[in-house]
C-alpha cells in the first residue's frame, strides 16, 4: 500500500500552480476518455473528453522550457458531440488510423493512440494568471 503521510502532511498553502507550459506542439498519447458535458453558447452539450499525457518536449527545439518537465502534464482535449460538429471528433478518430465504424466501437480505440498536443496560453481572467488550453490534438497514424 503506498505511504501518503509525507503528502498529507504537507500543508495546503505549499501547494503551488506549476508554471504554464511554453505555446508549442508536444507529442503524446492518449490515456483514456469520457462522456460529459461542457457549456456552449449557454447550453449544457454532451461532449467526448480524452485525457492526454505529454511525452516529451516540444519538436521545435529551442524552445525555453524555464524548468518545467513537460512529461508530467496530463491534458485533455474535448470535442463537441452533436449532429452539427461530430465531424471534428470524427476528423480526429481517422487522424489516429481508426477504421470507419460506429462512434461507440471507434472512441475507445482512441486509448493508446500516439498524437500532436498543441498547447495555447491564456489569461485566466479571475487569478489573472497565465495557463494552459489544449487548441487541437490529431493523430499521428491516419489522413
Amino acid at each position: 500500500m503506498p505511504d501518503f503521510s509525507q503528502m498529507v502532511s504537507k500543508r495546503m498553502s505549499e501547494a503551488k500552480r506549476p508554471p504554464a507550459l511554453p505555446m508549442a506542439v508536444y507529442p503524446g498519447i492518449v490515456k483514456g476518455w469520457a462522456f460529459g458535458k461542457k457549456n456552449r453558447r449557454g447550453v449544457e452539450t454532451d461532449i467526448v473528453r480524452f485525457n492526454c499525457q505529454i511525452t516529451d518536449e516540444p519538436e521545435e527545439g529551442a524552445i525555453d522550457m524555464e524548468g518545467v518537465d513537460p512529461t508530467k502534464r496530463q491534458v485533455n482535449a474535448d470535442f463537441y458531440f452533436t449532429d452539427d460538429l461530430d465531424y471534428i471528433l470524427a476528423g480526429f478518430l481517422q487522424s489516429c488510423g481508426i477504421a470507419d465504424d460506429t462512434f461507440e466501437v471507434t472512441i475507445p480505440q482512441a486509448v493508446g493512440c500516439e498524437i500532436k498536443i498543441d498547447i495555447g496560453q491564456y489569461l485566466n481572467q479571475r487569478t489573472n494568471q497565465i495557463e494552459n488550453q489544449v487548441n487541437s490534438i490529431r493523430g499521428l497514424s491516419g489522413s
